[in-house]
């Protein structure tokens, strides 16, 4: 053993504690921010062209794509207000940046330092204009299908036409009717009904594995990979079907929309690396479609 000499803490560090202690609400909500926007951040670097490697902390270790120098976009970023940090000088490292995970405005800013034209907006509008859509997975069937009525054939063409990935709720939409809300009629695009699912514990929530007919959606994704899943409704069978789980019996976890539409039950933004495959592959699809 070697003895150290007590080291007496620095006076800022230990205010900063003590406000910490002392603002255990404040805590609570910034890690809770962290946990929901640390997916999004990777998703979104990963779009970009970022390798990003899995992370449980308030910061993403992220690899430049090739054709950028690393300390360039470093200082160039630190020139528009957007702090990234270099990960060090080891050699390992050489390509890596430190990215801090904080609001879906420091996202924002972030992506548009990068060149990106992302935009998360709640406005239908916005949806049928943007040259790529993702809808997001969050929900219940009637009230989304109250949001979006007054948009319903300008939302089936936008689908079927232009690029789109719809993922859980919003693969939901895309069928006929849901027994989640009778009476209310979805988007068509696929006939049959969303129905509750047939096991005895609902939510359908956590991991489970998913075969897939192969295609440019899943490329370079195995067979039986585990994806994220939460909901209680569900498609048993679909004409457009790409992919299946089970859950008290088979399920849909993927159908084709269009030409460049997709859509998914299960969360790729949770799902770690196959997860981001997922949505690589999607993008560059979009690519394709210009």
């Amino acid at each position: 053993a070697v003895d150290r000499p007590y080291m007496e803490p620095r006076t800022l560090s230990q205010a900063l504690a003590t406000a910490a202690l002392n603002e255990q609400a404040f805590v609570r909500d910034y890690a809770a921010l962290i946990r929901r926007e640390r997916p999004r951040w990777a998703q979104a670097l990963s779009q970009r062209g970022f390798r990003v490697w899995p992370s449980q902390a308030n910061f993403l270790l992220a690899a430049v794509p090739q054709e950028i120098e690393r300390d360039a976009l470093v200082r160039e970023l630190a020139d528009r207000r957007v702090l990234v940090r270099s990960a060090g000088p080891h050699p390992r490292l050489r390509r890596c940046v430190r990215i801090t995970v904080g609001t879906p405005d420091d996202l924002e800013a972030l992506l548009t330092g990068l060149g990106a034209g992302v935009e998360v907006t709640p406005e239908v509008e916005r949806w049928l204009a943007a040259r790529v859509l993702i809808l997001p997975g969050d929900g219940a069937f009637g009230p989304m299908m109250r949001r979006i009525e007054d948009h319903r054939e300008a939302l089936r063409r936008r689908v079927r036409e232009t690029p789109a990935l719809c993922i859980c709720i919003g693969m939901q939409l895309l069928f006929a009717h849901s027994e989640e809300a009778p009476g209310v009629p979805g988007l068509g695009l696929f006939p049959g009904r969303v129905v509750r699912l047939p096991a005895q514990r609902l939510p359908h929530m956590g991991w489970n594995t998913v075969t897939h007919k192969g295609g440019a959606l899943f490329a370079d994704i195995p067979q039986g990979e585990y994806f994220y899943f939460v909901h209680s409704y569900g498609i048993i069978s679909s004409e457009g079907a790409l992919a299946r789980t089970e859950y008290g019996g088979r399920l849909v976890a993927a159908v084709r929309a269009g030409p460049w539409s997709y859509a998914v039950q299960f969360h790729p933004e949770k799902s770690g690396r196959r997860g981001l495959q997922l949505l690589e592959n999607f993008l560059s699809l979009a690519e394709g479609a210009r």
